[in-house]
């Protein structure tokens, strides 16, 4: 198949332009694949169903369909692998046709990609071993796949379709110096292009000491993309948002243990919402029950307050200027054109 262009470094670099990278969201193309496979590890709490060891995903948008991951326990993607693996898509989004043709998008699958304008995004200083980890990563990224069963409801039947994802589907080529060129996989960019666009919240992949801020933070994104203009575009359960933090145990799982559930998943999800507000991706947020009531400090913390007190309660979040949808689908109409 001839390709039909060859994306340089220019064309990268014009897709991580200086404003965009001091600016707060960047457009970035979701699907259930970008939701899920950057927070398992094997600290990962997804659901697993026992009988094909696959991890399941709900499909919020879709009517109580599915994602069916069946290997994706394999990859174990790391912090950085997965920091790695958005900013591809970050720079993907802004150069990959919407809705393109297999034979038009083989022409954008070499990338070069600027590893001090990546620093930048991650907020790293030492470019010696920014390197060393990129080729870490990278080859994660290589080794990485999925066999995504997507089961949607259509009127009263399922209907499944099958695709098998990779990332990058030939090794890193050259040595890494002020480029790293990464061949991405066709079946990737083709399943980027045929989903939605969310803004990505860009504070979430500075550099930081807490590793929960990331994965908090890039889920509490993704639910308000989905989710704008519903009732629950700003609100999570507690337990559902603690199934896509690999870092955190749920509290079922703690209190199966018979460990201190307040401690280990209570206090590290406050801590990590306090710092998602001092960077600026917050402007606000605080536990509620389901009826939207907030709950005053000296009552949440009370020990009347029991574990199936917690379990019912939401968390609400307000992210700081987030840009409207309208931008958003003037996007996807250039996108288009």
């Amino acid at each position: 198949m001839k390709k039909e262009k060859v994306v340089k470094n220019t064309d990268i670099e014009s897709s991580l332009k200086a404003d965009e990278l001091s600016s707060d969201f960047a457009s970035f193309y979701q699907g259930q694949i970008t939701n899920s496979v950057t927070a398992i590890s094997k600290k990962s709490k997804h659901e697993v169903d026992p009988e094909t060891q696959a991890w399941l995903f709900p499909v919020e948008e879709l009517g109580g369909g599915k994602v069916v991951l069946e290997n994706a326990d394999k990859n174990e993607l790391t912090l950085s692998s997965a920091k790695l693996l958005d900013t591809i898509t970050l720079v993907l989004t802004g150069i990959l046709p919407y809705g393109a043709s297999d034979e038009k998008l083989s022409g954008y699958l070499d990338l070069e990609l600027d590893v001090y304008k990546y620093m930048k995004f991650c907020g790293l200083q030492d470019k010696n071993q920014t390197v060393k980890q990129m080729k870490k990563d990278l080859e994660a990224l290589f080794n990485a796949s999925t066999t995504a069963k997507i089961i949607r409801h259509v009127g009263k039947k399922e209907v499944e379709e099958v695709q098998d994802i990779r990332f990058i589907d030939e090794k890193p080529h050259g040595q890494i110096r002020d480029t790293a060129k990464i061949h991405i996989a066709l079946s990737f960019a083709r399943y980027l292009t045929h989903n939605q666009i969310m803004q990505y919240p860009l504070k979430i992949l500075l550099s930081s000491k807490n590793p929960n801020t990331y994965y908090i933070g890039k889920r509490l994104a993704e639910l308000f993309n989905m989710n704008q203009g519903k009732t629950n575009e700003d609100s999570i359960n507690i337990e559902n948002l603690l199934k896509f933090t690999p870092n955190i145990p749920t509290l079922e799982e703690e209190k199966g243990k018979g460990r201190h559930y307040r401690e280990r998943c209570i206090q590290p999800l406050e801590n990590t919402l306090d710092e998602l507000q001092q960077i600026g991706f917050l402007s606000e947020w605080y536990f509620m029950k389901a009826d939207k009531q907030m709950i005053p400090n000296e009552e949440l913390h009370a020990w009347s307050v029991g574990y199936n007190d917690w379990k019912q309660l939401y968390v609400h979040f307000v992210i700081k200027d987030y840009p409207l949808r309208e931008n958003t689908t003037n996007l996807i109409e250039d996108l288009k054109k």
